[in-house]
């Protein structure tokens, strides 16, 4: 219980970064094509 509980929040934070890393490189590359 102590692993499972110790390890599904830091899957849980990098799987929740990872959009939103994808979502800021987006929205760069589409700020800079508009400019």
């Amino acid at each position: 219980m102590d692993n499972g509980q110790l390890t599904s929040p830091k899957n849980l934070t990098v799987k929740s970064l990872l959009p939103i890393v994808f979502c800021i490189l987006i929205v760069n590359c589409q700020l800079s094509i508009v400019n």
